[in-house]
């Protein structure tokens, strides 16, 4: 706006003319009383700030304009996803806890929502995975649903978004999701074999959905029983690691065929790929292989040999470093994943129960081993019950020792009426799922653990490493999964029914 005001230089001599001005007037109006002088310039002074307020009129008035602040960020919006399963014939879920409350803020319904089939098991999600990179889409693999769903989750703009299912082929049974993608999901699908129907009879697959449009596009070949995709970061390369063939499928991402199969394995685990996208890390009951992702074949003299049992790996990325647990010895291995070839890193890490899985901060700070027991309860009250108890193992990274042991408390299978799905987590660790699974959050604030046997997820203060506790009970103040539709347990008076049964957590970004 132009300034409409005197300049300074033009309104600073007026009192001086206008004094001279009243001054002749004064002389010839011959007035009396106070000297004229001081008469003069007062009148003048008061005409010129009637002059500067006319001059300027209303344009400088003081007006008080309210900056208004950011708007609200939402990757500051921290969240883990947990997915259930639940009886047959009706849908599991999944479920969004926000990392600042810790308090469940969205259920979707994931899976059949019809009758179950003569034997079907237990319904709903095996796997979740969370879209890169803004996180603003949650996939569920919906096992013997045949189906995945999707959702948008809760953010600061609004409450989570309605779930969508996505129909897969008769029997694919989707058993993982990934992708470090933003245009396609991968989903790896184990049917029951003998399969003669398409897509690829006699074979497992791995479909392919677009994101846009939220429909499989494609569905690629692999071997048998897929059970883990990994992606390299830059997106080039998908593998589908197939334990009934005993191989890699790795498939070019950019016309989504196959490129190479990679044989040779034994009794395969799981995988990941390097941080430079260089590397896909195989592991399988004789160790650990490293496979050239440039050429897909296997790196000669880069093999590691570990105990038979390993179940799990995690690349911990802050720190380039590969955690290895096993279940049969009680143990974690530590790798170097940058030195090269593969260096074990010393330990003094000794575990107890059955491991299960590890996790480690972002900051790369501390690592997180979950583990668990199912037997007898140790209360006397009820020694002939069935509890499950659950410990997690705080590992100090910067020497690889054991720091602390969080108790996460015992929960009884029996009075809980939670002892009728226990042959879903049970059947989930013989199939190499897992009935404990554990997740940290972006922040390095929180870390979950969803245990299948007690129907709940456990918070963890990474602040002082303890459960965050109910101010009441003093105890793990654990988050309940949905309601399940088996029934209640016996002999209690009006008990609610069980919760659902979580078999994967996932933090978002």
């Amino acid at each position: 706006m132009a300034n409409s005001c005197l300049p300074l230089w033009r309104i600073l001599p007026l009192p001086i003319r206008m004094g001279k001005f009243f001054s002749m007037f004064w002389e010839r109006m011959q007035f009396s009383g106070l000297p004229r002088r001081a008469i003069v310039y007062r009148i003048a002074f008061v005409l010129l700030l009637s002059l500067i307020g006319t001059g300027c009129g209303d344009i400088f008035r003081p007006v008080a304009n309210p900056i208004p602040g950011p708007a609200p960020d939402p990757q500051n919006f921290h969240f883990a996803i947990v997915a259930s399963q639940n009886a047959p014939g009706n849908p599991g879920s999944g479920m969004q806890i926000d990392v600042s409350g810790d308090t469940n803020i969205g259920t979707v319904p994931a899976g059949s929502l019809g009758v179950a089939a003569v034997g079907q098991g237990p319904q709903g999600p095996v796997h979740a995975a969370i879209l890169s990179p803004g996180g603003n889409r949650v996939y569920l693999a919906n096992g013997t649903d045949d189906t995945v769903t999707t959702f948008s989750p809760a953010s600061t703009f609004g409450a989570i978004g309605k779930a969508t299912t996505i129909t897969l082929p008769t029997d694919a049974n989707p058993v993982f999701v990934h992708s470090t993608e933003s245009k396609a999901m991968y989903v790896a699908n184990n049917p029951v074999l003998p399969r003669s129907s398409p897509p690829c009879p006699g074979t497992s697959f791995v479909a392919v959905i677009n994101t846009a449009s939220e429909v499989v596009t494609n569905f690629i070949c692999v071997g048998l029983q897929a059970a883990v995709l990994a992606e390299t970061p830059d997106g080039h390369k998908l593998y589908s690691v197939d334990k009934g063939s005993g191989s890699v499928t790795a498939i070019n991402t950019v016309d989504q065929t196959v490129n190479k199969t990679i044989a040779g394995f034994n009794g395969l685990v799981w995988a990941v790929a390097s941080l430079d996208s260089t590397k896909l890390y195989v592991l399988d009951q004789s160790g650990l292989s490293v496979i050239d992702t440039t050429s897909d074949t296997l790196i000669p003299a880069s093999s590691v040999s570990l105990a038979a049992g390993s179940n799990f790996m995690f690349l911990d990325r802050h720190l380039n470093r590969l955690y290895v647990t096993n279940s049969n010895t009680g143990s974690l291995t530590i790798l170097d994943a940058a030195a090269n070839p593969l260096k074990l890193l010393p330990n003094a890490v000794a575990l107890r129960s059955t491991v299960a899985m590890v996790t480690a901060l972002n900051d790369g700070i501390r690592a997180y081993v979950a583990s668990y027991q199912v037997g007898a309860c140790s209360t006397p009250n009820n020694p002939q019950d069935t509890c499950v108890t659950s410990q997690i193992a705080v590992i100090r990274t910067s020497d690889n020792t054991l720091t602390k042991t969080i108790d996460l408390g015992a929960v009884d299978l029996t009075t809980s009426g939670l002892l009728q799905s226990k042959a879903v987590c049970d059947a989930a660790a013989s199939s190499g799922r897992f009935p404990i699974s554990i997740a940290s959050s972006v922040d390095s604030s929180k870390v979950y653990v969803a245990n299948c046997y007690a129907g709940s997820t456990s918070v963890i203060r990474t602040s002082d490493d303890a459960c965050v506790t109910n101010p009441v009970t003093h105890q793990c103040a654990n988050i309940n999964s949905p309601v399940s539709a088996y029934p209640s347990a016996p002999g209690q008076p009006l008990p609610p029914p069980p919760p659902q049964n979580p078999l994967w957590v996932v933090a978002g970004p």
